[in-house]
């Protein structure tokens, strides 16, 4: 068995074996997702009706944020098999304390502990609060 870090979260070879599992078959799983919505991608002839027009680009604008996000969740994936070839798995990237057993569990890419995620999501929130035009000019560019 391992120990990791000083919450004494441990993590057997077992286990370890079956989080690079779940995670390479989840990279491949958005592989094709992302494949099959960057297909959707395609500028399609939707003839000369504006309202066609428009559905179209309204679908294209949405699979163009569905891949975004796809995107983000195999790099988050990408970065967990890092982690289990660099030993440091299961490791918050933020605080360095061990990710509970059963957030990784639930989501073998998570690279937060709870408390760090929780902490991330509530400054993101309070940032998206924030309207443009309520930030000084050198403030709109920087979070631009």
């Amino acid at each position: 068995m391992q120990l990791t870090k000083a919450r004494q979260v441990i993590v057997t070879k077992t286990q370890m074996m079956r989080f690079r599992a779940a995670l390479e078959v989840k990279r491949q799983e958005l592989m094709r997702a992302i494949r099959s919505q960057t297909a959707e991608l395609a500028i399609r002839e939707s003839g000369h009706d504006p309202i066609d027009q428009v559905q179209s680009m309204n679908q294209r604008d949405e699979a163009a944020l569905t891949v975004q996000w796809l995107s983000r969740v195999l790099s988050d994936v990408d970065a967990a098999l890092r982690a289990i070839s660099e030993g440091v798995y299961g490791d918050c990237v933020e605080c360095g304390e061990s990710i509970s057993l059963k957030r990784l569990e639930t989501i073998p890419w998570a690279s937060h502990c709870i408390r760090c995620q929780e902490f991330i999501e509530r400054r993101e929130a309070a940032q998206a609060a924030v309207p443009v035009w309520g930030l000084r000019f050198h403030e709109y560019r920087e979070a631009a």
